[in-house]
């Protein structure tokens, strides 16, 4: 999430990005990092999410199930789009019209819908990244999560001895945030 708010989407201060699953754990995180950077946050999630979601730093939700963000949103009024794996078809499905012409930037953690349209007003496909390790990295997250500004979601945490029930919770999805084993040391 952190690569791709801040390295990718080189997002700023004041600028607005758009988070397609907002309440998903790579969103969660995503939403906080970019509230942290002082940008405004929309958000797809779910109404059973979206108070959860706006607890994280987003400054508006869109819900997902029964409005689509290209309905909502005026056109190019959003700095950058964030999609954390939930619409592979987004670039060429309205999100040209509503990034910024000539700066817009729209990047994703899933392979992009080919083939991507060309844009007519100028937004950048930033595409479809992997994260890499950095050590550097680890220390910018870890002191965003020791300041508070960003906060780790831990949905449920199991004794070892219950791990196939968080295997089950997982599969079945809807977990709002990441499922923890605690192993006995």
């Amino acid at each position: 999430a952190y690569q791709g708010i801040v390295e990718h989407a080189k997002l700023k201060k004041g600028e607005t990005v758009l988070i397609l699953g907002g309440s998903s754990s790579v969103g969660m995180f995503a939403v906080q990092f970019a509230h942290a950077l002082g940008a405004r946050v929309v958000a797809t999630t779910s109404s059973r999410n979206a108070e959860f979601v706006k607890s994280l730093g987003a400054d508006q939700t869109i819900d997902y199930t029964t409005e689509k963000w290209v309905d909502v949103l005026d056109e190019h009024s959003v700095d950058a789009i964030f999609d954390c794996g939930m619409e592979a078809s987004a670039w060429n499905d309205g999100a040209q019209l509503k990034l910024k012409k000539e700066t817009g930037r729209f990047v994703t953690i899933q392979p992009v819908q080919t083939p991507a349209k060309e844009s007519q007003f100028g937004a950048q496909l930033i595409g479809f990244f992997q994260v890499y390790p950095s050590a550097e990295l680890l220390d910018v997250i870890t002191k965003q999560i020791e300041s508070g500004d960003v906060v780790p979601v831990v949905d449920t945490v199991y004794p070892f001895e219950s791990a196939l029930d968080a295997f089950e919770k997982l599969r079945g999805g809807h977990t709002r945030g990441k499922l923890v084993v605690h192993v006995q040391q």
